[in-house]
């Protein structure tokens, strides 16, 4: 398993769940539409992360997040190499429907760093 997508949150929010082993996966909350949007501070945001997660696993801080209207495009490309990329694609929604990229991740590779 490389990420887990999870609905609910009114708000986009990824992060890197790092287990004691070193090993890991994505965590994203995508809730971007239909409902008034959830707003969390980020400092508030901060510190929900920064809770101990069970089996010593951490959080990777740093990643993205956001409290706009939005939609995810997940992108799973045929490779003649093997490889496993799976790019997910972030846009904003604007008042008038208008799209705009906000962020891009491969769910299949780890963040770069400690």
């Amino acid at each position: 398993m490389t990420a887990v997508l999870a609905g609910h949150e009114h708000l986009y929010q990824r992060v890197y769940i790092r287990t004691a082993d070193h090993a890991g996966f994505w965590q994203v909350t995508t809730g971007g539409a239909g409902s008034p949007l959830h707003w969390l501070s980020a400092p508030m945001r901060r510190k929900s992360l920064g809770m101990p997660l069970p089996d010593s696993a951490s959080t990777v801080l740093g990643s993205a997040s956001g409290c706009d209207f939005h939609f995810c495009r997940l992108v799973i490309p045929r490779r003649p190499d093997g490889g496993a990329a799976l790019r997910m694609d972030v846009y904003q929604v604007g008042p008038k429907g208008e799209a705009k990229f906000v962020d891009r991740i491969d769910l299949a590779a780890a963040p770069e760093g400690p």
